[in-house]
């Protein structure tokens, strides 16, 4: 009787504190800062705080007691500018400081075991970290679109680094691979345009596709084993298995040249932020120096790059001739895009009769057929050769609207996923293009994107 007694008030105390462990959960707005406070992990729905707050938040501040911050916690809180963490928090959940745009620094707890896939994603002006050695694995995303990111500590055994882990991390110009990584993901340092020296262990068993995909400065690869046991990695990455990338056998991380400096691009758009649907391609050509903005930068490096807004021929020309041909462009009186039409005149990519220069030429919007016209002619001039499927002109049903000069390159365009239809099977030759979806066509013209998948 004792026993079942016992039993009996055991089970009556737990079933008592359940409800006290859900109340001891709560948050608060003091004087711009959000105070949660409890014991255990958070509890509720993240929305309710950011609504409640309604920007006026510029801080966080987590209690003693709390252990796991929830997935999105503070996610897209981006006026706040501190954020202080117990010792307690063991867990930090998916996307928890993702689009805090303004913190420029955090000190992460002694004790965290876990950091959530896209933890700080987004976070545009965090310019470094020291992750605590409890964290073993970089999860995916956890610092991509970091543009500020210069650089990551990594305090404890790191034995992986997920996809996209650095992705758009365009300050990063010199980085030691942690020795116990065996893999790096595809897309792990991804348009890395700052990136020159890595570190890689001797430990390192393979390097998917697009490991480096967009790493344009990157010169040097300091590899910790000999030659032969380079020859075994196995190595997908494109600009790695290129050779234009000189591997030095037998280094150590400490090979890597400090005192480089990091890339000079920090540029940011206000109006082109990380969900929308075209920011992996403004970004790319951004910091690949193609454009620069409709609003030149401010002393920050934020610009305006009207996403939405329809390109013209003169900012088309810019753009192309920036990445085919920058040594013919020369400073021209007159309109601003006047010197990039000469050089387009020039090398081919355009006949003169056919694109006035006048400024409200220039200025004029312009449409797909002739953007296709100047891609492919552009691509030829670095080389490139296209192939026409023989049902692609079957499968543009407005192709007899496509004027006559103009039907060759559309078909190369269109065959060759560049510029693709419209879901209705039309190609739409009189419609112009916005900005936004010029950036990604560039993109895939210069191999920094994957080209479009059309079924024939």
């Amino acid at each position: 009787m004792k026993r079942m007694m016992s039993a009996l008030l055991a089970f009556v105390l737990v079933i008592a504190m359940i409800p006290a462990a859900q109340a001891a959960f709560s948050w608060r707005l003091t004087n711009g800062t959000l105070v949660f406070s409890g014991d255990g992990p958070m509890g509720g729905d993240p929305v309710m705080w950011k609504r409640a707050q309604f920007g006026r938040a510029t801080g966080v501040e987590v209690n003693e007691g709390i252990t796991t911050l929830l997935d999105s916690a503070f996610s897209t809180l981006s006026q706040v500018t501190h954020i202080s963490l117990p010792d307690t928090v063991t867990e930090i959940g998916r996307s928890a400081f993702s689009g805090c745009s303004s913190l420029p620094a955090i000190t992460l707890p002694a004790n965290l075991k876990t950091l959530g896939e896209y933890a700080f994603r987004g976070c545009t002006v965090l310019k470094t970290l020291s992750v605590p050695a409890g964290v073993r694995v970089i999860n995916n995303g956890t610092f991509g679109n970091c543009s500020a990111l210069e650089s990551v500590e990594f305090r404890g055994e790191v034995v992986s680094l997920g996809a996209e882990t650095f992705k758009n991390c365009i300050r990063l110009n010199v980085f030691a691979v942690p020795e116990g990584v065996k893999r790096l993901y595809s897309q792990v340092f991804a348009y890395c345009s700052g990136l020159r020296q890595v570190y890689l262990p001797a430990g390192l068993q393979e390097v998917d596709a697009k490991a480096f995909d967009g790493c344009t400065g990157l010169t040097d690869i300091y590899y910790g084993g000999s030659r032969s046991q380079w020859a075994k990695v196995v190595v997908e990455d494109e600009l790695l298995a290129s050779g234009e990338v000189t591997i030095h056998y037998n280094a150590k991380a400490a090979d890597l040249d400090e005192s480089i400096q990091a890339a000079p691009s920090g540029l940011r758009f206000d109006d082109v932020h990380v969900d929308f649907w075209g920011y992996d391609a403004v970004m790319s050509i951004a910091n690949h120096g193609l454009v620069t903005g409709t609003r030149q930068p401010d002393t920050d490096g934020v610009g305006s790059f009207s996403p939405e807004r329809a390109v013209t021929l003169g900012q088309f020309l810019v753009v192309v001739t920036r990445l085919v041909c920058p040594d013919k462009r020369k400073d021209t009186p007159g309109h601003w895009a006047r010197g990039s039409y000469n050089a387009a005149v020039e090398t081919g990519i355009i006949e003169e009769g056919e694109f006035l220069s006048t400024d409200s030429a220039l200025d004029a919007p312009l449409n797909r057929q002739n953007m296709a016209y100047i891609l492919v002619r552009a691509a030829k001039l670095q080389g490139e050769t296209f192939t026409v499927h023989p049902n692609a002109k079957g499968r543009i049903k407005d192709f007899g609207f496509i004027a006559e000069d103009r039907r060759q390159e559309v078909l190369e365009c269109y065959s060759n996923g560049i510029i693709s239809g419209y879901t209705d099977g039309t190609f739409g030759p009189e419609n112009t293009m916005t900005r936004g979806q010029m950036a990604v066509v560039v993109c895939r013209l210069a191999g920094w994107q994957s080209r479009a998948k059309v079924s024939f």
